[in-house]
């Protein structure tokens, strides 16, 4: 994150110490830019929009992947976000 030549070369947060990670200030931000960008890459790897599935493959560095890792992370998505979205 905070790379000048990286891959979010276009959002730099200077100066950011782990400690202020806890402010939600900083870690809301930062995590939106993140995963904004691995939207972004992971559409370009699609040629297409990226499911919600598909962006955290991407982030966790799975969505090519053909492993039993890919598949635990989609079952463990999936059961996380129905907790969230349940009633």
């Amino acid at each position: 994150m905070q790379d000048p030549n990286g891959e979010v070369k276009d959002f730099i947060f200077r100066n950011i110490r782990k400690k202020d990670l806890k402010n939600p200030n900083i870690a809301i931000p930062l995590a939106i830019r993140w995963l904004s960008r691995k939207k972004r890459l992971a559409e370009g790897k699609l040629g297409r929009a990226a499911t919600a599935e598909e962006i955290i493959l991407e982030y966790k560095g799975l969505l090519k992947s053909k492993s039993e890792f890919k598949n635990n992370a989609v079952e463990k998505f999936r059961e996380e976000y129905g907790k969230l979205t349940a009633k």
